[in-house]
């Protein structure tokens, strides 16, 4: 038998060294030696013999293990902990609070930018085609359809409407605001249409400030039987068309929030009970009560000026801040009286007490005729215990 060439021992211990395939570095470029590769105990030809073998990296050397979630684990343990870096509001002056000191670290309130947020609405407020007045309304519609005096019935039946379907304060104040953008830019050819366009406000405002939709038989409850879902979703065209789509516009719902928390008042939705508050002591039950009382009442006032024609003149911003300090003068009492007006809150509104004497003093009519105004659903609401009763009583506009 013919003696085969075998392998030199320094191949062999490579080859057993290393579990996968070796490769070959180096090749004499014949046909036959191209793309063969050296078995191990198989002989190896003369032109192998003198090649260098090279072999492949290991598993654990390979970027994927470097990036292995152990390997990544290790890296963040090694790191130095990230600092969180917080935006510090200006300088702000003396006597002013910074009201959002408490939320600095939790996102969900984005006090970093809320300055620049109430910035962009007193802007935005400030705009010429934002600026409704009971005039453009009046030169925009026909008399014999729809004559001014009668606006205030369409903002009734929108606040029982949206009062029984349990909408949001911002809700309401936005389908109105729609309302009389509307009126200003297009004229109504009947009656039923200024219906089904109170009701296409409605549905309009849903859509941009609630989760749940509000369907439009339902919405259209308590007006005429010819104002059908059909008929609802044509104003509602007619509407978004005459508005060149752009539906949205600062209220005085959208400055309400941010003026009672530069007051001190934590705003509630319902008034606090004694049986809710067991383990509070007295003295903080009366004032959880009077925070939501002033709280309420704001509420009250700035929902009354959505029937008012002359409150169409007035900025949102100005209504807000006037509900406000009307709302600090009645329920805070004479020492309260005395300093309503806090300088967190002038710098927070823009707007010194004396700037909003005659929006306070209009305000103060307001609540003193309401029960026999035409804006019903919004008394009986605040004339109930829900309300706090607060329709009832006198305010202190002074």
């Amino acid at each position: 038998m013919e003696a085969t060439t075998m392998a030199p021992r320094s191949a062999l211990h490579e080859l057993s060294c290393n579990s996968t395939v070796t490769t070959v570095a180096a090749c004499d470029g014949t046909p036959s030696c191209r793309g063969q590769q050296p078995r191990f105990g198989a002989a190896v030809s003369p032109q192998h013999q003198g090649a260098k073998l090279r072999k492949r990296p290991r598993r654990d050397t390979l970027p994927a293990a470097r990036n292995s979630p152990k390997a990544l684990l290790q890296q963040q343990q090694q790191q130095k902990p990230l600092q969180q870096e917080h935006v510090l509001p200006g300088r702000l002056p003396e006597g002013v609070v910074d009201i959002d000191a408490a939320e600095r670290d939790d996102a969900e309130w984005c006090s970093e930018y809320q300055a620049q947020h109430q910035a962009h609405l007193k802007a935005q407020e400030a705009q010429p085609a934002l600026q409704i007045t009971p005039e453009s309304i009046a030169r925009a519609q026909d008399p014999a359809v729809l004559k001014l005096q009668e606006r205030v019935l369409l903002v009734n039946w929108m606040c029982g409407r949206a009062h029984g379907a349990r909408l949001q304060a911002a809700t309401l104040h936005s389908a109105v605001r729609l309302l009389d953008r509307a009126l200003a830019a297009l004229r109504l050819p009947d009656r039923l249409f200024g219906e089904a366009l109170a009701a296409a406000c409605l549905c309009a405002a849903v859509k941009l400030e609630e989760v749940d939709d509000l369907p439009a038989r339902v919405a259209a409850a308590g007006l005429n039987a010819a104002v059908t879902p059909a008929a609802v979703a044509a104003a509602e065209a007619s509407m978004c068309a005459a508005l060149s789509f752009a539906l949205t516009a600062p209220t005085a719902a959208s400055f309400l929030p941010r003026y009672l928390k530069a007051a001190g008042v934590a705003a509630a939705a319902a008034p606090p009970h004694a049986a809710a508050y067991p383990y509070a002591p007295p003295p903080q039950r009366h004032q959880q009560q009077r925070h939501a009382r002033v709280a309420q009442l704001a509420a009250y006032l700035a929902e009354l000026a959505l029937g008012c024609p002359d409150a169409l003149r007035l900025r949102p911003s100005a209504v807000a801040a006037a509900a406000v300090g009307v709302a600090l003068r009645t329920c805070g009492g004479a020492a309260a009286a005395a300093a309503a007006w806090l300088r967190t809150l002038a710098h927070e509104s823009g707007y010194a007490d004396g700037e909003l004497a005659e929006v306070r003093a209009l305000l103060a009519r307001l609540h003193a005729g309401a029960e026999h105004s035409a804006m019903r659903c919004t008394y009986s609401r605040g004339a109930g215990a829900a309300g706090m009763f607060v329709a009832l009583g006198v305010v202190s506009s002074s």
